[in-house]
């Protein structure tokens, strides 16, 4: 059991490193950028800090009580896509294509495929 447990793993990392690396970080020149999903994405930076802030102390009530406030922050969904607004230094303000909702988020939540 351990042994297939050991394949499983070893497999489906190498089959995943490829995916890894065809998406990129966006940044303001990025052509096409989309969303990671289960990333959280607030609308006020102060609200993702705090998520942030409560989920690395182990507050995880008070972190799901903020993604709670629909008004105040969402959970990504995949393969949205956005383009970014603002950049301050892990974070970064997206606004989703077709829509005025613009939310703050972690860099690592948005991507791109193209240059």
């Amino acid at each position: 059991m351990k042994k297939m447990i050991a394949f499983i793993t070893v497999f489906s990392i190498f089959f995943s490193v490829p995916t890894i690396y065809a998406q990129k970080t966006c940044t303001f020149n990025s052509k096409e950028c989309f969303t990671r999903k289960g990333y959280p994405a607030c609308r006020n930076r102060t609200d993702l800090d705090k998520y942030y802030e409560f989920t690395e102390s182990g507050k995880t009530d008070m972190a799901e009580n903020i993604l709670s406030d629909k008004k105040r922050c969402i959970t990504l969904e995949g393969n949205a896509r956005v383009a970014l607004q603002y950049h301050h230094k892990d974070k970064v303000k997206i606004l989703f294509r077709g829509s005025n909702q613009s939310y703050w988020v972690i860099k690592e939540a948005v991507y791109t495929r193209g240059n």
